[in-house]
């Protein structure tokens, strides 16, 4: 579901992180997602949360702080969550965690359609985080 789709949804919707999303679809708080305090403050009345703060770019940031970011951000929210007695959180995904969209050498799916059981062929930092949340956190 794309997140303008949530807008349509009978809740009050809030983006939370930095920078600011570049879509103006809801009130934003910049606060950072490392940070477990921050987050602690900003979730205080949520009902539910939806992840999609992650660094695609591999050519915007070092490698160490993409997997800081999209590693350690998706463990604060679901601890967080955990802790303020969050019932829903979704966590979203994409299809880079297979390692085709992003390859930096052509790479060609074993079969199509693709399913969950095709093997992870990633090549970018990004792509093994997709991969490592998955593992880390179902």
């Amino acid at each position: 579901m794309s997140i303008l789709r949530y807008r349509e949804l009978p809740h009050n919707l809030l983006s939370i992180g930095l920078p600011p999303a570049e879509l103006n679809i809801s009130k934003t708080i910049i606060a950072d997602l490392n940070n477990q305090a921050e987050l602690y403050g900003v979730l205080q009345e949520a009902d539910a949360v939806v992840h999609m703060a992650a660094i695609p770019d591999e050519n915007t940031y070092p490698h160490q702080v993409i997997f800081q970011n999209n590693v350690m951000a998706i463990y604060n929210v679901l601890q967080a969550a955990s802790m303020l007695g969050i019932k829903k959180a979704v966590i979203a995904s994409s299809e880079t965690s297979y390692g085709i969209t992003l390859a930096v050498h052509p790479a060609t799916p074993q079969y199509v359609p693709i399913d969950e059981s095709h093997p992870q062929l990633f090549t970018s930092n990004f792509e093994y985080c997709k991969d490592l949340r998955t593992h880390l956190f179902g």
